[in-house]
């Protein structure tokens, strides 16, 4: 192998039969440098040149365009704070594919959207027909009732953990504000849109809530790592100012003829845009004042919030998509292979089926002697 050494006085030399001399400059492209910085040293005395003579040759810097901060009102939804609010889903989840009623068809007809079950489908009622089939029906029939018995059972067993899981999200207690200005526990599938919820530290958030206090001040920390995997507490904000409208008493509530204004749901879980209204005072809402469903209420005893979006209008709900059937690469060569082969069996029963026809219209009637078909008496074989 022939080993290359670079020469500082300006060669690079290959130490075998040949001596190849390159200008070292070029080959490290300092020339092309020293050319740029003589280039750029001319610009930077030409501006200092027309600094000094009065002239600006540089363009002012744009503006940054501004964010439209108004919302459209087809594009919107209000509600009260506090008060009952109709038109807006309530916050059952359920994320199960079946019921009691549903499981067999469904099951069955998602068991059949596989190429492998479909074909074996076909051969067992070909069996069934004695008159084409040269094998027992039981063969090929169990086969695929075991397949799809056991592919049922693991749907089964999958879909009653979702049903575990949604019981559990739904029966869990969050403290909601009543008519007599005081916390009481409600299931966190009776939330609806505009209650007055109490979470508290280390409790995961029951929908997308709209932070109003809380017990650092000013501010609240979430995690959201099961929303998008991010470790790092993020940081969130009271609205400023909404502090003396958010202090409990007996004449007062937490908030009085409060209406909060939003854009409609949306799966990014990065922007949020919102308008608040207390006492004829306008509050802007951003993603620093929304702590969305399944994060976690971190270095924080307690916030108090307004729920903005319930059930399957929140974030998360939004962003979760129907399971669909898995095909491993092995399961995709395989189908290839099954549908090939049934190609070639059809095309060869076509075949057969033609060669067949053909050979009864061309035969002589006393040409099957040997099936019983010959009446001839001069075949001393069958008399």
């Amino acid at each position: 192998m022939k080993k290359a050494s670079l020469i500082l006085k300006g060669q690079i030399k290959i130490s075998q039969v040949n001596t190849y001399t390159i200008p070292l400059y070029n080959y490290l492209g300092v020339k092309d440098r020293k050319e740029r910085r003589k280039s750029s040293k001319r610009q930077n005395e030409n501006k200092i040149q027309n600094k000094s003579n009065g002239v600006h040759s540089e363009k002012p810097a744009s503006p940054k365009p501004v964010a439209n901060v108004e919302m459209d009102k087809e594009h919107t939804r209000e509600f009260n704070l506090n008060e009952e609010n109709e038109g807006f889903p309530t916050n059952y989840i359920k994320t199960t594919k079946y019921n009691i009623f549903t499981f067999v068809p469904l099951s069955l007809i998602k068991q059949f959207l596989r190429i492998a079950n479909i074909y074996f489908l076909i051969v067992s009622i070909l069996a069934l027909i004695p008159d084409i089939s040269s094998i027992s029906p039981l063969t090929a029939i169990l086969p695929l009732l075991f397949v799809l018995l056991v592919s049922m059972i693991r749907e089964g067993i999958e879909d009653y953990y979702r049903y575990k899981s949604d019981r559990t999200s739904n029966s869990k207690k969050v403290d909601v504000l009543n008519e007599e200005n005081e916390f009481e526990e409600h299931s966190s599938k009776d939330l609806t849109v505009g209650d007055i919820v109490m979470i508290h530290g280390e409790d995961t958030f029951p929908a997308d809530i709209v932070l109003l206090k809380s017990s650092n001040g000013a501010n609240a920390f979430i995690q959201t790592s099961s929303l998008d995997g991010e470790k790092n507490l993020k940081k969130r904000y009271v609205p400023k100012g909404i502090d003396e409208f958010t202090k409990p008493t007996k004449e007062q509530s937490y908030l009085l003829g409060g209406t909060c204004t939003t854009l409609m749901p949306d799966k990014d879980l990065h922007e949020f845009t919102g308008k608040l209204e207390v006492n004829k005072i306008n509050y802007t809402l951003s993603i620093e004042q929304l702590m969305l469903k399944d994060s976690k209420l971190k270095n924080t005893s307690w916030i108090i919030g307004t729920v903005a979006f319930t059930g399957k209008q929140t974030k998360v709900m939004l962003n979760s998509t129907k399971s669909r059937i898995k095909v491993s690469n092995l399961e995709h060569q395989l189908n290839n292979v099954i549908v090939f082969l049934f190609i070639v069996q059809v095309v060869v029963c076509v075949i057969l089926s033609l060669i067949t026809v053909l050979y009864d219209h061309l035969k002589d009637d006393n040409q099957d002697y040997y099936l019983g078909k010959d009446k001839s008496t001069e075949n001393p074989y069958l008399n």
